[in-house]
């Protein structure tokens, strides 16, 4: 269970930085 929970956070939280990159090069 914890596996899956720190595998759902990263990927939320790389998601975000995906986000975060793709917008800061416009």
């Amino acid at each position: 269970m914890i596996d899956m929970n720190l595998k759902k956070k990263n990927q939320k939280g790389f998601k975000i930085e995906i986000i975060q990159t793709s917008t800061q090069k416009g």
